[in-house]
């Protein structure tokens, strides 16, 4: 789902996880921005984009991996484990991660 919400709605339910009181976990998928696929894959991504934005499911969010590391860390993640991409034989395209909050 994180490629349907706005940065600030992927952040904002984050923020809360992280914060929880025992402790959480969070696993999701996330893409690439396109600026970082090599010219063909960008062109199919973006054929995707404008299929799945036709049915009203436009995609909102992109992270590059170790920005996205260092953002989660700073919301109070203490694990962050990028499980890498979702489909490794189409790199880059989506990741899988993981992050973990200790107990408070």
């Amino acid at each position: 789902m994180v490629p349907y919400l706005t940065r600030e709605a992927v952040f904002g339910t984050l923020g809360l996880v992280a914060g929880l009181p025992g402790g959480a976990e969070v696993v999701f998928d996330y893409g690439d921005p396109p600026s970082a696929m090599a010219p063909l894959k960008r062109a199919a991504h973006e054929a995707r984009a404008d299929r799945v934005a036709g049915i009203g499911e436009p995609w909102l969010s992109y992270f590059a991996a170790e920005e996205l590391a260092a953002d989660l860390t700073d919301l109070g993640f203490s694990t962050v484990e990028n499980l890498g991409p979702a489909d490794p034989p189409r790199r880059p395209g989506g990741h899988v991660i993981r992050a973990g909050s200790e107990f408070r």
